[in-house]
């Protein structure tokens, strides 16, 4: 997906249904090999559409991964210092809609 002239990599998936109305699951993965700099966000968080979840490093230039929506942080799967490859889950973020 792409969104102002940013490319994502997402999965949506429909989860549970709830009072308030669907809850959709979105998916953030790496779209390279690159090591997590730093984590911006945690588990329970609110983030807004366009917000850096991570700074990540690779060939010695600092990667900024944002938020494709509005929701709250359901699982951060990586940790500061620690190696990715192509496509590995970073974190699922929760929205209703």
């Amino acid at each position: 997906m792409t969104i102002e002239h940013r490319r994502y990599s997402v999965y949506i998936g429909l989860g549970a249904s709830t009072t308030k109305g669907t809850c959709v699951v979105v998916k953030v993965i790496a779209e390279m090999p690159a090591t997590v700099w730093k984590v911006l966000v945690e588990v329970g968080q609110s983030v807004a559409l366009g917000q850096e979840l991570f700074i990540l490093e690779s060939m010695k230039m600092e990667i900024p991964v944002e938020s494709p929506c509005d929701g709250v942080v359901e699982t951060v799967h990586v940790a500061a210092e620690e190696s990715l490859q192509e496509g590995q889950l970073l974190l699922e973020l929760r929205r209703n809609g």
